[in-house]
């Protein structure tokens, strides 16, 4: 077995990290290269994006940037003596040969920071799953957003390699879609659906409660519609064989997410009614 794998190692590379921060070191025109495509978090060493920020403070300020500068202002950050060091500034920017990848260097500190970040997401998402304390409509809301962010760097990364991955678009819009629809479901479930209840607020109190009772028949009623016509509409795309153009998948399987909404959004109310009543009383919820 892969020993990274063993360990739970997160993607990142100690040397692109370096070589981002001396090529800026180098080169003026580097650190707008730089700055345009990572930030101060995408680096995994934090001592290297502390120095990043640093030196893109200084250029942003008119100062010049280099060994003096970078460590008086990294002594202003009070970070700890062996990064503020001039040996240990001196030693990165001599460990680069050139500045003229840094775009390079770059891309890769932002590929591995990306990976961090969607398996940080995906470890989330299974906590979730083993705690069983979150209702199904998050964790399946969750985890489409994962594979939408999955299928969007692969189409980045075809691009920067100059592979086109002509199934990526079609699929990014399909998770799009499903996500829209399962958010939905969630929302109305913890009650943090939008309202606007400004003119309702100023009737008397008993409009007030008639119109809560409202808000619920009519938010049953809609997701109902929305599960029965949805259910009609995924069974004749199924009679009708519809495939999708890139990926050829039926396009009944896709639509499922309406009449899945609906019924999700129907138990979603009910249950927003059940444990968040103060959330959706118009007189004395949220405004």
């Amino acid at each position: 077995m892969d020993e990274a794998l063993m360990k739970r190692v997160l993607p990142h590379s100690v040397e692109a990290e370096q070589s981002v921060i001396g090529s800026m070191l180098m080169d003026k025109d580097a650190i707008i290269a730089a700055s345009e495509i990572i930030t101060a978090a995408d680096f995994y060493q934090q001592s290297y994006g502390i120095m990043f920020e640093a030196m893109v403070e200084l250029f942003n300020e008119g100062a010049p940037v280099d060994l003096i500068t970078l460590q008086n202002r990294l002594k202003e950050k009070d970070v700890p003596p062996e990064v503020s060091s001039l040996d240990f500034v001196r030693d990165i920017m001599t460990s680069v040969p050139t500045s003229v990848n840094v775009k390079s260097y770059a891309n890769i500190v932002r590929e591995k920071a990306v990976l961090r970040r969607l398996i940080k997401v995906n470890e989330e998402i299974e906590n979730l799953c083993y705690g069983g304390r979150d209702k199904l409509e998050d964790i399946l809301c969750g985890g489409t957003l994962v594979c939408l962010l999955l299928v969007v760097l692969l189409q980045v990364g075809g691009r920067l390699v100059g592979v086109t991955l002509t199934w990526t678009e079609e699929t990014t819009r399909f998770f799009f879609l499903w996500m829209m629809f399962l958010a939905v479901a969630a929302g109305l479930n913890r009650a943090e659906s939008s309202r606007v209840v400004v003119l309702v607020q100023v009737l008397p109190r008993p409009i007030q409660m008639l119109c809560t009772v409202l808000y619920y028949v009519v938010s049953i009623a809609f997701f109902i519609f929305m599960a029965y016509y949805g259910f009609e509409l995924t069974m004749q795309k199924f009679a009708f064989n519809e495939m999708a153009t890139a990926i050829a998948i039926p396009m009944g399987a896709i639509m499922i997410c309406v009449p899945l909404c609906g019924v999700l959004g129907v138990i979603g109310t009910i249950q927003s009614f059940l444990e968040y009543p103060h959330k959706v009383e118009i007189g004395g919820g949220k405004k």
